[in-house]
């Protein structure tokens, strides 16, 4: 179970680090690319202290339809920042009941 515990805060993020935790999902949307590349996943993720922008760029279709809004994710990437504000760019996105239920897809 220590494979899917906090070990993250949003708070605690900054530039230039990689992060493995857990967050909750408080906004999903799948956006097209301004300039025709495709999907884009864009998702607002909180936890206790606070909320950040997350965004995801590759196979965006196969991983959207896994979680909803409100659901527990398991968050690999690394923290940016976008506009002046601390961004996620995630490599790897698990719903966390699903890393549960199935521990080797962790």
């Amino acid at each position: 179970m220590s494979d899917v515990a906090k070990t993250a805060y949003v708070a605690d993020l900054t530039p230039e680090t990689t992060v493995t935790s857990a967050f909750l999902v408080l906004h999903k949307e799948v956006k097209q690319r301004k300039e025709g590349g495709g999907a884009y996943l864009d998702l607002l993720l909180g936890d206790r202290t606070g909320q950040i922008k997350a965004v995801m760029w590759d196979n965006v279709e196969a991983v959207a339809e896994t979680f909803e809004a409100d659901d527990f994710l398991k968050v690999r990437g690394s923290v940016s920042t976008y506009r002046d504000k601390p961004q996620l760019k995630l490599d790897r996105i698990r719903r966390l009941l699903a890393c549960l239920e199935h521990p080797e897809r962790r």
